[in-house]
């Protein structure tokens, strides 16, 4: 006779089930019989996703698509904590599902930008979150200003932390109407990964600690503040399994995701060129800076050219902003060596002479400019998603030295095939997007006259330079 039985589950991470049975039997016989067992076994770990729609002319109803719904609907499942760091929120939906949250007594906390703190700052926002009356500060929450040398430009959520049913939801998306409804946006929904939650919940911890409790006074000094220099720690980077395959956690500054994605690097300073920057083969490039040039010195480390030197068959991007010369080098080499490389720009940002855009484009890779909102400067292209064959760079994280080095902000590095497949069929569909309204790629000639590039080696760039649409001449990298 079967007295007693007990299962306890335990899941190791990523590892295997394991389960416990302990049998009484009162009897003097040995018994017989069948034991049935029923039990449930964990959900593989899962990456959801979720885009909207601001320039979509399929019909959609809704330029949010369900980017808000489903990011409200998350918020909703909470039942013990909410965690939020975010850039910006004022969207009123939002809002109204963390303060419901906090008054069925989940602990709600939140971290943004001290900018937020001033209700006169231009790009505050303060309202939705500071304000003791309707803002996420009067509904209960703990809300902090993080001082910071530069932003805190974190885009990140943990539901029920320490629990089988934690969420993380991050991307490139700040939680307002603009960032639902008018910039192109995308967030990434991730369960089962306990060790990337208490990544990022470390994080979260030490901003509520460092940069918002201890801060340093001195803003002139960039030691006093949360910098890899003095207070901020490093934090597990992992990787963490997934379904079919794991994921890692960079958060910046002190975790240089940069060097993960394209290696590392060293800037220098010069009167004129450096010569070594010349050649098919170099590592390094120079671009003019004022009255000297600026030159970039790429795959320094053991790591090489990072993730991007990995690539074999495709590199797909589409970026707010980038601006670091040995990701684009690496980009560049990429495609010579015969990868297939398609990069998507917002229009405001590549604008700018510190964009890399002309440079790729000048190399003849496919290079679109996006008119969204018909060239509107208020619908912004703010994805940050850079598809390397079946591996994915994602998260908060312009690509750029403010972005590494000086901002806090978060990124993810997915290796997944079926990820990096609907990022990249994302991408491929916004590029298809602009075709039908009217944006070709740029044109390689145009853009040798403003990449700030010596193509023809005759030592003059754009504006000087009579021939500058002129091919490259033999030897003369980008």
């Amino acid at each position: 006779m079967i007295a007693h039985e007990r299962v306890a589950r335990r899941w190791a991470e990523g590892v295997e089930l394991r389960y416990e049975l302990s049998l009484l039997n009162w009897g003097s016989h040995i018994a017989h019989g069948i034991l049935r067992v029923q039990t449930e076994v964990p959900e593989e770990p899962a990456v959801e996703m979720a885009f909207n729609s601001p320039d979509c002319d399929d019909g959609c109803s809704d330029p949010a698509g369900d980017l808000r719904d489903r990011l409200v609907s998350v918020i909703r499942e909470a039942k013990r904590s909410l965690d939020v760091a975010i850039y910006g929120l004022d969207d009123i939906r939002v809002l109204g599902a963390l303060c419901d949250a906090a008054a069925r007594g989940v602990v709600v906390r939140a971290v943004t930008d001290e900018t937020s703190e001033d209700p006169n700052d231009s790009r505050s926002y303060h309202p939705a979150l500071f304000s003791t009356a309707g803002g996420l500060a009067g509904c209960g929450a703990r809300v902090e200003a993080v001082r910071s040398y530069g932003l805190m430009h974190d885009k990140f959520l943990i539901i029920d932390r320490g629990t089988e049913d934690a969420v993380l939801v991050t991307g490139s998306a700040n939680f307002t109407v603009a960032g639902f409804e008018l910039n192109h946006n995308h967030l990434l929904f991730l369960r089962g990964v306990p060790g990337l939650v208490d990544a990022f919940q470390a994080e979260m911890d030490q901003l509520l600690r460092h940069c918002a409790s201890d801060r340093l006074d001195g803003r002139e000094a960039r030691c006093a503040e949360c910098s890899p220099a003095c207070t901020e720690d490093r934090t597990p980077i992992g990787p963490w399994p997934l379904s079919d395959g794991q994921v890692e956690a960079y958060f910046s500054p002190s975790d240089d995701p940069l060097r993960a994605l394209r290696g590392e690097s060293r800037e220098v300073k010069l009167p004129e060129p450096d010569p070594a920057c010349l050649g098919p083969d170099a590592t390094c490039a120079c671009r003019p800076s004022g009255r000297r040039w600026s030159c970039s010195h790429c795959a320094e480390g053991d790591d090489g050219w990072g993730l991007v030197g990995d690539a074999t068959e495709r590199i797909a991007m589409t970026m707010y902003s980038a601006t670091d010369a040995c990701f684009a080098l690496g980009l560049a080499r990429a495609a010579r060596r015969g990868v297939e490389v398609l990069t998507v720009w917002d229009f405001v940002k590549a604008g700018s002479p510190y964009s890399l855009d002309d440079w790729l484009c000048a190399e003849g890779i496919p290079t679109y400019i996006t008119n969204w909102g018909n060239g509107s400067a208020q619908v912004r292209n703010h994805n940050k998603i850079i598809v390397i064959d079946d591996m994915v760079f994602d998260g908060s994280m312009n690509v750029g030295a403010s972005g590494a080095d000086e901002n806090n902000e978060n990124s993810l590095v997915i290796r997944s095939p079926s990820v990096a497949q609907a990022l990249a069929d994302y991408i491929a569909s916004e590029a298809a997007l602009l075709e039908r309204s009217g944006v070709s790629p740029q044109d390689p000639d145009a853009c040798r006259c403003r990449d700030l590039v010596d193509n023809d080696g005759d030592g003059r760039t754009d504006g000087e330079d009579v021939d500058c649409d002129s091919e490259p001449s033999p030897g003369v990298p980008i």
